[in-house]
């Protein structure tokens, strides 16, 4: 069986065994609840007909007894018992013994008052006497189950020209109904459900195992095929996903980008350094389609081909108009970032002059361009008219750009700047339009994605939860625009005072939360104090309302120290947060540790 057949078996079969789980305790809760409801019901009934059954035939027989013929009598309780169906009917003596019976085996024998369990129901004190006038119990003997119905046979008033006054009761009735024909229902009963469950689960099994396998399945399988092509330096497969919703959608991105790869390769097929340089470029823009971890492996992935000395990523921030994102990274140090204006004098780079700048968010750079040296190259990444960035590459001080890596350019231009455009419409997605932040929905996905990094056997995270005092007195003063910008303001600050590898998001109005790699508690008590005292120091200049101050509450948690889970650690964090509020706001509570620090 291939890998893909037996990736297909293996996830219908845990759909269906799934279902199967769910189908049984159903169908075994129907099953138990039928058969006690009803056993209860059908046994409750046959108890009062052999009930009323004993108490009619007391009655009829009241003139053969008057009349002490034993013959009538015998011939009554066999006539009754044969068109009655009962078991046995029998009369017994005060002492417990059978003088007659419609079952003649029974005649003679005796029933011990404290230990026949059709005696004790009554008769559970020896020295006093019975409490029940007529009885029926369910009881089982060799022959089955069956239930006994006990009725006593008064000394009347006619009785007592024979019997005299000196016993209260004369005998006793006692009329046998057998079970049998009602568990018999009972269990044809249950085997005709099961039978039709049985059929329905079977039904239901061939339907969702034909959706599994055109919804879920066949996209599956025409990714799987459109990869292996991939893997086999094939790009001018197609996957086809018809219809609507997150496949199709997928597909054609994937369609997309392997189109894009194909005609790049086929520009540089016969240069093996340049198809080997595509290749990597393939694999390593593939790992994500997150803005930020593409924009970092943009930069990596163009200083490792180039050998370069510094690369210079700018794009045009997100939540500030006329402000730029400048990152950069020099060979052997650590990723840098930094914003620049337009209106400001410097230039935004040593590599990247003000004019630079200009040129490419003008339109008058559109091609990648080497200075006089052909020691630095300028790289535009747009895709129509889509302005995705800016790249410089600087090339150590003896090196200059040589033909093939001049002719490369292009095509690495082309490709960054698909794979940039995805994840700028992915990041579109998940990103909050007012304050630029991430959204509550991707806090939610990365905060789950950590959570299960933590239970793999990897490091824990830190949640900061945070909420600005008083807020609402802003909308109600100033109006919701004022309000707004003020979120802007609070946002650029959050973003200044967190680390690279922070995912700060906007978990609704005013309140946000961080995600901290990392389980140091330490480190992130240090951002939660940086950045509550950089919001109370901060003066928000909005043109059209007064200088407006706040501050803002936290609350932090860290998992594993409060928490495993990542629902678990919001709710802590949460906690903590109400605590700083209710304790005079403008302050940052931790989350009490339910186990030691250390």
């Amino acid at each position: 069986m291939t890998p893909m057949a037996t990736r297909d078996v293996s996830l219908r079969a845990k759909i269906l065994v799934s279902l199967f789980l769910v189908f049984s305790l159903s169908i075994s809760s129907v099953l138990f609840g039928m058969w006690i409801y009803q056993r209860e019901r059908l046994l409750a009934m046959t108890k009062d007909k052999a009930t009323q059954a004993g108490l009619t035939i007391r009655a009829s027989l009241g003139v053969a007894m008057l009349q002490n013929q034993r013959p009538l009598i015998q011939r009554s309780l066999d006539e009754v018992a044969r068109v009655a169906d009962f078991e046995a009917i029998s009369i017994l003596n005060p002492s417990g013994q059978v003088v007659l019976s419609s079952r003649r085996s029974l005649v003679g024998q005796v029933f011990a008052k404290d230990r026949d369990p059709a005696c004790t129901v009554c008769h559970q004190d020896m020295d006093m006497p019975p409490r029940a006038g007529q009885f029926a119990a369910e009881l089982r003997s060799h022959r089955g189950r069956y239930v006994r119905a006990v009725i006593k046979i008064d000394n009347e008033p006619d009785c007592r020209l024979c019997h005299g006054t000196g016993q209260p009761v004369l005998g006793l009735l006692m009329v046998d109904s057998s079970l049998e024909d009602i568990y018999a229902v009972l269990r044809t009963v249950s085997q005709r459900i099961l039978l039709t469950a049985l059929l329905t689960f079977a039904a239901i099994v061939v339907l969702i195992s034909r959706i599994v396998d055109r919804f879920v399945l066949r996209p599956v399988r025409a990714f799987l095929e459109g990869i292996k092509q991939l893997e086999k330096g094939r790009f001018d497969g197609w996957v086809d996903i018809r219809g609507e919703g997150e496949f199709a959608e997928m597909a054609v991105s994937f369609n997309v980008m392997t189109r894009a790869i194909g005609r790049y390769v086929t520009e540089v097929r016969n240069n093996r350094d340049e198809i080997r340089t595509l290749y990597t470029i393939v694999q390593r823009m593939s790992e994500t389609i997150e803005w930020q971890r593409v924009k970092g492996i943009v930069i990596n992935l163009l200083r490792e081909i180039f050998d370069a000395e510094t690369t210079v990523f700018i794009h045009a921030a997100d939540s500030t108009p006329g402000a730029f994102d400048v990152t950069w990274k020099k060979a052997g140090d650590k990723q840098f970032q930094a914003q620049y204006f337009l209106d400001a004098g410097e230039a935004p780079h040593g590599a990247v002059s003000r004019r630079d700048l200009e040129r490419w968010w003008k339109g008058e750079l559109t091609v990648p361009e080497l200075d006089a040296e052909e020691r630095r190259a300028l790289v535009p990444l747009s895709l129509r008219s889509l302005r995705l960035g800016l790249v410089a590459v600087v090339l150590p001080a003896k090196r200059r750009f040589g033909r093939a890596e001049r002719h490369l350019l292009p095509a690495l231009t082309n490709h960054i700047s698909v794979s940039l455009a995805n994840a700028r419409l992915y990041d579109l997605a998940i990103t909050d339009d007012l304050t630029g932040l991430y959204t509550k929905r991707y806090f939610h996905t990365k905060a789950k994605d950590l959570a299960d990094s933590f239970q793999a056997g990897g490091i824990g995270f830190c949640l900061l939860m945070l909420d600005v005092d008083y807020f609402k007195e802003i909308n109600d003063t100033h109006g919701h625009p004022v309000g707004d910008r003020v979120l802007v303001g609070l946002a650029e600050l959050i973003r200044a005072n967190i680390r690279t590898a922070d995912i700060p998001c906007r978990y609704g109005g005013e309140e946000f939360v961080i995600l901290l790699p990392g389980s140091d508690i330490q480190a992130a008590r240090q951002i939660g104090d940086r950045l509550r005292t950089s919001v109370a120091s901060h003066t928000f200049q909005i043109p059209g309302a007064p200088p407006i101050q706040r501050t803002i509450s936290l609350g932090l948690a860290c998992c594993p120290l409060h928490a495993d889970t990542a629902e678990e650690l919001l709710m802590v964090a949460d906690s903590a947060l109400y605590a700083a509020k209710r304790d005079g706001r403008n302050q940052m509570r931790i989350a009490p540790s339910r186990r030691p620090e250390g």
